[in-house]
């Protein structure tokens, strides 16, 4: 009788650990993806800051301005598409489980 409510509740818990698992996957991915974001955003900082500092001539300084933004905007793009798809993954993966636990309990 012990063994068979183990088994039970092993069963039943195995959803939820499933679903634990899958959000820790996940943040693991998004502070991975905002940790590459951020240190790449500050190191390009860095470089651009000196870039102008060197510059005197306006136009010059403008044209890095504008390469500078493209590119950060272009990287922030990047990094959104990145936790966008790291959201909907981690959300297929949840509705699995729950459409699977739903059949479990049917039966």
């Amino acid at each position: 009788m012990y063994n068979k409510m183990t088994e039970n509740l092993s069963s039943l818990m195995k959803p939820l650990n499933d679903l634990v698992s899958i959000n820790v996957k996940m943040a693991e991915k998004l502070i991975n993806t905002q940790a590459s974001f951020l240190t790449t955003t500050l190191n390009e900082g860095a470089a651009h800051t000196k870039a102008l500092a060197g510059e005197k001539d306006l136009k010059e300084i403008l044209e890095i301005q504008k390469v500078y933004s493209k590119e950060l905007q272009e990287k922030a793009s990047a990094a959104v598409k990145d936790v966008l798809q790291v959201a909907t993954d981690s959300s297929k993966e949840v509705a699995e489980i729950v459409k699977n636990s739903y059949k479990a309990q049917a039966k």
